[in-house]
């Protein structure tokens, strides 16, 4: 992989320069939108984010149910091969999600 500002969790890392998420060293294609709502939960580590606050993030302006929201959820776990017990997105039920409290955001490259 090429030298560029990436933020690392887990076994991944998202490339801020060309908007790329790698898992393992090897690129993962995933649809834009999960990887805007991965960066915007990456920016926010540590905190939970509600679905209305990713729904004005993410989708701004766009009028969408918040249904989407777990769509795309679901897609961008399956990206980044998110499952139990090594779960790195949390759902907290009734709030939102939040990237696990032991996933370490470094800025590299």
């Amino acid at each position: 992989m090429n030298k560029s500002r990436r933020l690392k969790f887990g076994n991944c890392e998202f490339c801020l320069d060309k908007h790329q998420l790698h898992v393992n060293g090897h690129l993962r294609k995933a649809e834009p939108l999960a990887l805007d709502l991965l960066l915007y939960l990456l920016r926010n580590a540590g905190r939970t984010v509600s679905k209305q606050e990713l729904l004005e993030a993410v989708w701004a302006g766009q009028s969408v149910s918040s249904e989407v929201i777990s769509r795309t959820m679901m897609k961008l776990r399956r990206a980044i091969n998110d499952n139990a017990p090594n779960e790195l997105i949390w759902t907290i039920r009734g709030s939102g999600y939040r990237l696990a409290s032991d996933i370490d955001v470094a800025i590299t490259g």
